[in-house]
């Protein structure tokens, strides 16, 4: 039976009606077989996304972004979704978007921000490819579930990534340019998650993440790195490059090894109930660098090297 979407579509006219004004642009949305292609033009779009029942896809354009020349446009077995923004500062947001398959998109040039206030499900891969220099991309999302891997990659301009209570069945990784990066973790779950943010003064915070084994690389700049209530079923590998980097590692532990290195610079760490069931080491660098130890354990071997000041 057809499922009648008009009332629910109006109602989320209207309530979404209050949101900023943004954009200046019609936009395209075309189905081949089960998958949604959505292409913005060369202006400043902002879209709203959501599932109102399975694989039903509603595209909302808001203030002066249309779509197909209409206000809102639903579509019907949808499985996968394909976006390509092209220019302009675009606002994306997923209200309860719901799919089969994957979700692909690439934001293109300008400041563009990625956003939900309702859970995003996705049974296949999430991968976001952030635009070129000249603009800031802004991606925060929360309840979150990806049961294939999630992919956030960029080439340069500052990236802000902000995920809070996410699941991903697959690998969770964010590859930065060259610019000052934020990734901030909170409450996810993982099986690998990778963060490599490349030159620039970044910051990374990981805060209440259950995974598999975690590596990140925050490469030269002035960057900040702070762990906490972590739970590795696997290697935690930890390394913040040259430069004079600040550090603070709290109550993680590891079925693995434990490795955090800090190259060149003067660097400031400390390491509170780090507790690893392999080598658990901490590498300091060149330069004068300074370690609060206050319970940093190896079931095999502890290694703290290369630290100049050590503090209980």
């Amino acid at each position: 039976m057809r499922r009648n979407l008009d009332p629910w579509i109006a109602t989320a006219a209207a309530l979404l009606i209050s949101a900023p004004a943004f954009a200046s642009d019609d936009i395209s949305a075309t189905k081949t077989g089960g998958t949604l292609a959505i292409v913005g033009g060369p202006f400043s779009d902002a879209i709203y996304l959501t599932s109102p029942g399975p694989g039903v896809v509603v595209v909302i354009g808001r203030d002066r972004t249309t779509v197909n020349g209409q206000p809102v446009v639903a579509f019907g077995a949808i499985s996968s979704v394909r976006m390509g923004l092209g220019g302009g500062s675009d606002v994306i947001r997923f209200a309860g978007l719901r799919l089969a398959g994957d979700l692909t998109m690439d934001l293109g040039p300008g400041s563009d921000v990625i956003t939900d206030f309702a859970p995003l499900l996705v049974g296949g891969t999430v991968w976001i490819t952030t635009g070129e220099a000249g603009g800031s991309d802004r991606i925060a999302l929360a309840d979150t579930f990806v049961e294939g891997d999630f992919i956030v990659t960029t080439d340069e301009g500052p990236l802000e990534v902000d995920l809070t209570n996410v699941e991903v069945r697959g690998s969770l990784t964010v590859n930065a340019g060259t610019a000052d990066d934020t990734v901030t973790l909170r409450e996810a779950t993982a099986g690998t998650i990778n963060i490599q943010t490349g030159v620039g003064n970044d910051t990374v915070t990981l805060s209440g993440l259950a995974v598999d084994a975690l590596e990140t690389a925050t490469g030269e700049g002035i960057d900040s790195l702070r762990v906490e209530l972590m739970d590795a079923f696997g290697p935690i590998d930890l390394d913040m490059g040259a430069d004079d980097d600040v550090a603070a590692l709290t109550d993680i532990t590891s079925t693995g090894d434990f490795a955090a290195s800090f190259g060149d610079g003067v660097d400031t760490v400390s390491g509170t109930r780090v507790q690893a069931a392999g080598v658990a080491s901490f590498d300091g660098g060149a330069d004068v660098d300074t370690l609060t130890d206050s319970g940093i354990s190896g079931d095999v071997e502890t290694q703290i090297i290369n630290f100049e000041v050590i503090l209980p």
